[in-house]
């Protein structure tokens, strides 16, 4: 009986905790290996608008490890897409790096023409200077859909 009446306790506190939750894709492309999401998700008590920029870790080339930098708040994503710019318009032979302390960094290298996107575990993937630009032209394009 006591197991009987704990099942039903537990069940009904499931119910009454548990809540739906929807995600609405608001825009998504992908830039060669970089994809780029501006997600809502919507559930009885509340809406969150973030994004998500992922790519394949190129650390492993038979599984799958797909790496994602998470972005809130408009005034981080518009620098994120700042750092793009500014890096995709230098010439090949200028080194430069940015670190978001505990998100991401952006890397140019001097004998390269690709930006390498780093999460805050250091695993990586690249793309070129202009998906890079693409991508920062569609994040200021979008960034109204974000909360700051």
């Amino acid at each position: 009986m006591k197991k009987l009446l704990l099942v039903i306790v537990l069940f009904i506190t499931c119910v009454v905790y548990s809540q739906n939750t929807e995600r609405k894709y608001l825009f998504t492309n992908k830039y060669g290996v970089v994809n780029f999401e501006i997600i809502n998700r919507i559930s009885e008590s509340n809406s969150n608008v973030y994004s998500v920029i992922s790519f394949q870790n190129t650390e492993y080339k038979s599984i799958i490890d797909t790496r994602i930098i998470l972005i809130s708040k408009k005034s981080e994503l518009k620098e994120f897409a700042e750092k793009l710019i500014e890096f995709s318009e230098k010439e090949k032979g200028v080194e430069l790096s940015f670190v978001k302390k505990d998100k991401y960094s952006i890397n140019l290298f001097s004998d390269s023409n690709n930006i390498i996107l780093m999460d805050k575990e250091n695993k990586f993937n690249y793309f070129s200077k202009k998906q890079a630009k693409n991508l920062a032209q569609d994040i200021i394009s979008n960034i109204d859909l974000l909360k700051d």
